[in-house]
C-alpha cells in the first residue's frame, strides 16, 4: 500500500479485503501481469474491494506479481493505477506492461532488501547465532551442535531459547524459517 491515497489503505485493512483479494489471489497463481478489469470476482467482498477501489484511484488498474527471493512465502506485487476508467485499456497497455513487470521486479527486491536490513540492525542476530540457524537448518540435534561449538547440550538450548525469544518465535524451527524467510541465512 504504497504511494496510494492513505484512506484506500485504511479501507482495506477496516475491511479485512486481504483476506479474499483478487489482485493477490492473482499474484499468488500467476507470474503475469493483468488488467484488474480482466480478473473474474467470484464474491461479494472482491465486488466490494473493486467498487471501494474506484473510488481512491483505481478505477483502472493493472497487478504486476513480482517474483520473491523468499519463495512463495512472500509475496511482490505492483499495482498501478488511474482514476481514469479505461485508462489500461488502450493499446499502449502492452508497452506499459513491460516496463511495469521490470519496475515490480526491481521495487520488490528494493523492499526486500530495506526489510532485511532493518530485521539485522533490529534483532542484531550474532555470528554464533546465525551458526546455530545454519546448523539447524542442516537437522543437527544440540548434542551435535554443542560437539562442533565446543561446548555443552544445555548451553546450546539456553541461546536458541534467548534467540527464539529476542524474535519473537515459538521454537527453532519457527525461527529457522523466520531467518531463511528474511535473508538471514540462505534458504537450504
Amino acid at each position: 500500500m504504497l504511494a496510494c491515497d492513505p484512506q484506500w489503505g485504511n479501507e482495506y485493512a477496516r475491511n479485512a479485503w486481504f483476506l479474499d483479494d483478487p489482485w493477490l489471489h492473482h499474484a499468488l497463481r500467476s507470474a503475469t501481469a493483468i488488467r484488474a478489469s480482466e480478473l473474474n470476482l467470484t464474491s461479494a467482498v472482491q465486488l466490494a474491494m473493486a467498487e471501494a477501489s474506484a473510488k481512491f484511484g483505481f478505477a483502472s488498474a493493472v497487478i504486476l506479481p513480482a517474483p520473491s527471493p523468499a519463495g512463495h512465502s512472500r509475496l511482490g506485487m505492483l499495482c498501478l493505477g488511474s482514476a481514469t476508467q479505461g485508462y489500461f485499456e488502450a493499446d499502449g497497455y502492452s508497452q506499459c506492461k513491460v516496463l511495469a513487470q521490470g519496475l515490480a521486479m526491481e521495487l520488490h527486491e528494493w523492499w526486500y532488501r530495506r526489510v532485511r536490513a532493518e530485521l539485522a540492525a533490529r534483532v542484531k542476530i550474532t555470528a554464533d547465532e546465525l551458526a546455530l540457524l545454519r546448523h539447524e537448518q542442516q537437522g543437527h540435534s544440540s548434542k551435535v551442535i554443542a560437539g562442533a561449538m565446543n561446548t555443552q547440550p544445555a548451553t546450546i538450548d539456553c541461546r536458541f531459547q534467548r534467540l527464539t525469544s529476542r524474535l519473537g518465535m515459538a521454537n527453532r524451527r519457527s525461527a529457522l524459517r523466520f531467518a531463511e524467510l528474511y535473508g538471514l541465512i540462505p534458504p537450504r
